[in-house]
C-alpha cells in the first residue's frame, strides 16, 4: 500500500515537473490572432468593471478596434472589442478608476473636448452607461491621473500642461473631489506633469509627481517632487537629463526588488541627485538616495526613453516590466520592453517590432485577467510581439 502511494506521488510530481518545464512565459498567438487590435497608437490601459464584468479599456489615438469603430477609447472583454459610449474627439492619454461617492467609475483624460458627443474639456467620467463632464474641466492637456488620500479622503489628482481647472487657476496639477476642482495649497508646478504614483517613504504615504519642470510651489524640484498632502518636498536633489528640452520623467512605479519597496522613475534621464549618480533612462529611489538600475536602457548605444512601467508576477516571481523605445538593457539586447528582477535585466523574447516609420514603442503596460489568468497587456505602436502579429496591443502570458 505504501509502495502504491509513493508510486502515485511520484507520478503526480513527475507530471507537475514536466508541465513546469513545458510552461514558459510567452506572447499569446491565440489572443493576438483573434484580436486585430488598433490601427493607431495606444497610450493608456486600465481595468474597470462597468457592471457587466471586469474589462480592459484602451485609450489613445485610434478610431477603430478589432474592426469595430471606436473613437480614441475601446473596451476588451476577453473575447472582442467594443466602442465606449461614442468615444472622444481627441486622444485619451491617461485613465484611472475613482469612487467619488457614487460608486467606482472610469475617468479618462487627454486632449479631447467632447466625450460621447457632450462637452468635456480634457477629462470625463464613464459610469458604465454614459459619459459626464467634470465641471468646466481643464484648459490644457492632461497626461496623468492618480487617486491619493491627502487627509480629506481619497481624491483624484490630475496632472498635465494646463493653467486652469474648473475655471480657477491651477498650474499643471489639480484635484477633483467628486463635485469641484481645487488647486494645490502649496502652489502649482512650472512645467508639464507626465506621471504620478503613491509611495510610502519614511513611514508616510505621499504622492510623487514626475514630468518636465524645475519648481513646485516655491521649492526647486528638478523633474520629480513629493507632495504629502500639505507641502512640497524635494526628492534627493531631483533627476536630470541632457538639457532643458531633453530631461523628463515619464513613468513612476513602486517595486520591491528584495531590499524593500522602492520608487522607480523612468524617462529621458542621465543622472540622479545632487551628486550626479549615473542613471540612464531609469533610476531607483529608496526613500533616502538614488541609485542606478542595471546600467540603464539604450537605443543603438544612445540613451533611450522609458515610457511605461508596471509590476507583474510571472513563472519566476514578481518583476518590474519596463517599456519604451530602447533596444538594449545594460548590455543585453531587448525589443522595447524588458524585465527587471532586482538584480538583472531579461528580454521578453524579441520584444515588439514594426510600427509607424519602422520605429516601434511601448507606451502602456498593465496587468489584467481576461479569463486566462493575470497577464501583462502591452500597448503602444508596433505590428509584432515576438513573432506574433499584434497591431499596437499584445499579451504576455506568465505560467499559472
Amino acid at each position: 500500500m505504501r509502495a502504491a502511494f509513493f508510486c502515485g506521488l511520484l507520478s503526480v510530481v513527475s507530471s507537475f515537473s514536466t508541465h513546469a518545464q513545458e510552461c514558459a512565459p510567452r506572447w499569446d498567438p491565440t489572443q493576438a490572432a483573434g484580436n486585430p487590435g488598433m490601427p493607431a497608437e495606444i497610450r493608456s490601459l486600465a481595468g474597470f468593471d462597468d457592471g457587466t464584468g471586469r474589462a480592459l479599456y484602451a485609450g489613445g489615438f485610434f478610431t477603430s478596434a478589432g474592426g469595430v469603430p471606436a473613437s480614441r477609447i475601446a473596451k476588451w472583454d476577453g473575447a472582442s472589442w467594443s466602442e465606449v459610449g461614442g468615444g472622444m474627439d481627441g486622444a485619451v492619454l491617461a485613465m484611472a478608476v475613482f469612487d467619488d461617492g457614487g460608486g467606482p467609475a472610469l475617468y479618462a483624460a487627454g486632449n479631447f473636448l467632447t466625450a460621447g458627443g457632450l462637452p468635456a474639456n480634457r477629462i470625463a467620467k464613464w459610469d458604465g452607461r454614459t459619459w459626464s463632464a467634470l465641471g468646466q474641466g481643464l484648459d490644457g492637456e492632461v497626461r496623468a491621473l492618480a487617486v491619493f488620500d491627502d487627509g480629506r479622503g481619497p481624491v483624484l489628482y490630475v496632472g498635465g500642461s494646463f493653467t486652469g481647472a474648473g475655471g480657477s487657476f491651477a498650474s499643471s496639477v489639480a484635484t477633483w473631489d467628486g463635485t469641484s476642482w481645487s488647486p494645490l495649497a502649496g502652489g502649482g508646478i512650472n512645467g508639464q506633469v507626465l506621471a504620478m504614483k503613491v509611495f510610502q517613504d519614511r513611514g508616510h504615504r505621499s504622492l510623487y509627481i514626475g514630468g518636465a519642470f524645475m519648481f513646485a510651489g516655491r521649492i526647486q524640484a528638478d523633474n520629480i517632487v513629493e507632495w504629502n498632502g500639505h507641502a512640497w518636498r524635494d526628492v534627493g536633489g531631483g533627476l536630470f537629463g541632457y538639457g532643458p528640452d531633453l530631461s523628463e520623467v515619464r513613468s513612476l512605479e513602486v517595486f520591491d526588488d528584495g531590499s524593500g519597496p522602492a520608487l522607480f522613475a523612468g524617462g529621458i534621464l542621465a543622472s540622479a541627485g545632487r551628486k550626479g549618480v549615473p542613471a540612464v533612462t531609469i533610476a531607483r529611489w529608496d526613500g533616502r538616495s538614488w541609485s542606478d538600475v542595471g546600467g540603464g536602457l539604450f537605443f543603438g548605444g544612445i540613451p533611450a526613453t522609458v515610457r511605461a512601467m508596471t509590476v507583474f508576477y510571472d513563472d519566476t516571481g514578481e518583476a518590474l516590466y519596463v517599456g519604451g523605445q530602447f533596444t538594449s538593457a545594460g548590455a543585453l539586447p531587448v525589443g522595447r520592453i524588458a524585465r527587471w528582477d532586482g538584480a538583472r535585466w531579461s528580454p521578453l523574447e524579441d520584444g515588439v517590432s514594426g510600427g509607424p516609420a519602422g520605429i516601434p514603442a511601448v507606451d502602456a503596460l498593465t496587468v489584467f485577467d481576461d479569463g486566462a489568468g493575470p497577464s501583462l497587456f502591452v500597448g503602444g505602436s508596433f505590428t509584432y510581439a515576438g513573432a506574433v502579429p499584434a497591431s499596437d496591443v499584445a499579451v504576455w502570458r506568465g505560467c499559472p
